[in-house]
């Protein structure tokens, strides 16, 4: 979103994929060509000051912090140490530079701490003058619908964890200098990169379903938050979710999955497939509350075909299936297994 409003202004160069680790954020910056006017780089981390070493080796002038999740809390095994590593990124802003954080995230006060530049906060629950930012509708599959200094814009992303990433976008831009008319452009054609958030309408056993596709990656708080868009959405069939394991929780992992489990069997939700090693664990918190699905485990190698048959069993006219696990789970395979059982 940031690359897709500051090309609106400038000529770009930004990260490749997710080379954004310490041999990656290199690789992206050998890019940069005499041409370019703003360099638009993600940094990664999977161990230890890894930000802290690639902060250095970048030096950004801007930089933003979308949130403190659960990602990698199995190598840096709490949120503080999470908070402590990504606000890293901060060190080498300079006076004349700007610290972007999200305004409702609990460590917020923390992030800001030693900041030499100036400092500017982004969200959904950080509505001002100042910003111009203001919520108007929650679309559910179609997106968001908000204004910046009263032009409406139509975010065509669904999910109020993406607006809050749009809002950040929206801040940089101002901040950069991007008008408004242009951001609104931006963010009305942006679209999801492959594996994010997809929206699919496809036909299984010859009847119309609609496809959320999100197996990129899982952490805890991208689970609950597209578990809670799903609960959000009317639809007329059914709601089939395929969940597949959250890694990299390390001791967190069994503690993240049963809330999982919990929250599912407190939703509405038709059917669910729980899929790996650790989605056992929800899948048993789901059982305690009398919910009703299937679990399918990942030892087995054919369990993107065990899926599939049992979606192709179950699905019916105008069904929401979602399928959302880390990146290790493979889900999408299951699609592509789907016509073996037509």
């Amino acid at each position: 979103m940031i690359v897709s409003v500051l090309k609106q202004k400038f000529n770009v160069v930004y990260t490749y994929g997710n080379l954004n680790s310490e041999t990656g954020l290199p690789l992206s910056v050998f890019k940069i060509r005499k041409e370019h006017q703003v360099g638009v780089f993600e940094m990664g981390m999977n161990r230890e000051n890894e930000i802290g070493e690639i902060a250095k080796v970048l030096k950004p002038e801007y930089a933003v912090i979308t949130n403190i999740g659960s990602a990698h809390i199995g190598i840096l095994k709490t949120r503080e140490n999470i908070a402590r590593e990504k606000r890293k990124i901060f060190d080498y802003i300079p006076q004349n530079g700007i610290a972007f954080i999200p305004y409702s995230d609990d460590f917020k006060d923390f992030l800001g701490e030693n900041v030499k530049g100036k400092i500017e906060y982004f969200g959904p629950d950080y509505e001002t003058e100042s910003n111009g930012i203001k919520f108007m509708q929650d679309k559910g599959l179609e997106g968001i619908e908000f204004s910046l200094y009263g032009t409406k814009i139509n975010l065509k992303v669904p999910g109020l964890y993406n607006y809050s990433d749009a809002l950040s976008s929206c801040a940089i831009g101002k901040a950069l200098g991007v008008e408004i008319i242009q951001i609104k452009n931006a963010l009305e054609n942006f679209s999801n990169v492959k594996g994010r958030l997809e929206i699919l309408e496809e036909k299984i056993s010859s009847v119309k379903v609609k496809i959320i596709k999100d197996c990129y990656n899982a952490n805890f708080e991208s689970m609950m938050s597209i578990l809670k868009l799903c609960a959000s959405i009317n639809n007329s069939g059914k709601k089939i979710y395929i969940l597949g394991d959250m890694l990299e929780l390390g001791e967190k992992s069994e503690e993240f999955h049963r809330k999982i489990g919990k929250f599912v069997a407190a939703s509405k939700v038709d059917f669910v497939i729980f899929i790996g090693k650790m989605m056992a664990f929800a899948y048993d918190e789901a059982l305690k509350s009398g919910f009703k699905g299937e679990y399918i485990n990942s030892e087995n190698k054919n369990y993107h075909k065990t899926a599939a048959r049992k979606l192709v069993e179950i699905v019916s006219p105008e069904d929401l299936i979602l399928l959302k696990g880390s990146r290790g789970m493979e889900l999408e395979k299951i699609l592509s297994e789907i016509d073996n059982f037509l």
